[in-house]
């Protein structure tokens, strides 16, 4: 093969490549949640006792009505964008940023939320595949998502899979602690803010 017809293959390969890209982003990439669209839910002993749906076009299957049960933590968490969400497994694994992600299943007129809280008390997000016999995983759990879902929808996992339209959901939380680090710049930034981040981070491990 000549220089030449090799240099050719290769551009159009590149070429190719760089369009399947751009096609796959198009297709993923999130759409902006309208404004006011959040889950807020009330968690008590890690267990969610309450939640409600403010702002979102169809109100979740059976709404628990938000109250405030002595000693629960009320959290709320934005929806910033939604997106197409793959059902099989590769995919699926690899689309939720742990942490930000959640998903969304309708049937019908039923939907139904897993927000990313709700999998960070799963550890869904690093149970996607197992990494040999270490006891580690990576990505995100199609099977705790799924089971969510259905608990909420009641169904089962195999209607979800094959009847519902799922999407990725990204959430923002919205805490009094989040809004005072956006303020944080470098002249501000202290020993303490970075200490307390961290505590705050290590609640979820």
């Amino acid at each position: 093969m000549k220089a030449r017809d090799l240099f050719t293959q290769l551009g159009a390969y590149a070429v190719l490549l760089l369009l399947a890209c751009v096609v796959a982003r198009s297709y993923v990439k999130l759409t902006p949640g309208a404004p006011g669209q959040k889950i807020v839910s009330a968690w008590k002993d890690g267990v969610l006792v309450a939640r409600e749906a403010r702002g979102v076009p169809r109100t979740p299957l059976h709404q628990k009505e938000l109250g405030a049960p002595v000693g629960a933590v009320v959290v709320e968490e934005e929806i910033v964008g939604v997106g197409p969400l793959f059902a099989k497994p590769a995919f699926f694994a690899m689309a939720l940023v742990a942490g930000n992600d959640g998903a969304r299943a309708t049937i019908g007129e039923d939907v139904a939320y897993v927000t990313a809280d709700d999998l960070l008390r799963a550890q869904a997000y690093e149970k996607g595949f197992a990494l040999g016999n270490l006891g580690l995983g990576y990505g995100t759990s199609r099977k705790i998502v799924v089971d969510l879902l259905a608990e909420r929808l009641e169904t089962t996992p195999t209607k979800i899979l094959e009847t519902a339209k799922l999407e990725r959901v990204r959430f923002r939380r919205l805490t009094k602690e989040r809004e005072d680090l956006e303020k944080i710049a470098g002249d501000t930034l202290t020993k303490e803010l970075v200490s307390a981040a961290a505590y705050d981070a290590a609640k979820y491990l």
